[in-house]
């Protein structure tokens, strides 16, 4: 979410500019983050979180940052993120080697929770 309010304060001021929230080296989650009672809602949903390496969108560190967040509230077990190397933001998906490399892992994670 910080990434989309990012782009709404750009699109607001009409320029680019660097946020301090996404520059910043300090990668652990803000507390009010980690203690969201909104989250309770995902308590029992297994996730599975991947991302491209490349991926300037939706950066790695952002599936990490909910992944360890979930894992830290709920169940360690329920949770499975990837970060798949040399793919950028849509590649995961559509990309030339998306059906060899990234799809056989979706479905890998659909069939363990869809046997639970």
């Amino acid at each position: 979410m910080r990434c989309l309010e990012h782009l709404v304060r750009m699109g607001k001021k009409g320029k680019v500019f660097t946020s301090p929230s996404l520059s910043s080296t300090d990668s652990s989650p803000p507390r009010e983050m980690i203690d969201d009672p909104s989250l309770d809602h995902l308590k029992h949903i297994p996730i599975f979180f991947f991302s491209g390496s490349d991926n300037a969108v939706f950066t790695p560190e952002a599936t990490d940052i909910s992944y360890t967040i979930l894992r830290g509230k709920f169940d360690e077990g329920q949770y499975e993120r990837d970060v798949f190397s040399g793919f950028g933001h849509l590649d995961c998906w559509m990309g030339e080697k998306a059906a060899d490399v990234i799809w056989p892992r979706v479905k890998q994670h659909m069939v363990k929770v869809c046997s639970v």
